[in-house]
């Protein structure tokens, strides 16, 4: 509830904007949300409208995402704020 309340009003002077690269690993439909392992770490991924079949067609595909993120402590992304989605060549390894 609170993840979906973020993302209807996020703060978006505390947010970056970037592109990632990863694998998409879990996805929570409840939630609205993937999880994508990138070679820096894992990146929890919210999309206000993530569809059964969407997810589903995402879990275990290199993916290229871009939004908005929020940092961690260390300054690594730790929560995006999904803009847009594009598919990766399933050639060799990100991670």
């Amino acid at each position: 509830m609170v993840l979906q309340e973020t993302f209807r009003r996020p703060d978006t002077r505390q947010l970056r904007e970037s592109t990632f690269d990863g694998e998409v690993r879990e996805a929570d439909l409840d939630k609205t949300r993937f999880h994508l392992r990138t070679a820096d770490g894992l990146i929890r991924c919210v999309m206000l409208a993530l569809r059964t079949e969407q997810a589903r067609d995402l879990l275990g595909r290199k993916i290229r995402v871009t939004g908005r993120y929020e940092t961690n402590r260390e300054g690594k992304p730790r929560l995006l704020f999904v803009e847009g989605i594009d598919p990766l060549p399933e050639t060799g390894s990100l991670v």
